[in-house]
């Protein structure tokens, strides 16, 4: 492989990583991923907000 491949493939992975940090930091403090907005909302999570 060469020099750009390992560096590709090093920027998808810090990417990737990041992107799961998130999710479950997200998931830690309780926040929704569906952005928050029940009244229209079709999926039936179970949380309704006023």
């Amino acid at each position: 492989m060469k020099l750009w491949d390992w560096v590709t493939l090093g920027g998808v992975a810090a990417v990737l990583f990041l992107a799961a940090r998130k999710v479950v930091r997200d998931r830690r403090r309780g926040k929704l991923s569906c952005g928050g907005d029940c009244a229209h909302c079709m999926q039936g999570c179970g949380v309704k907000r006023q």
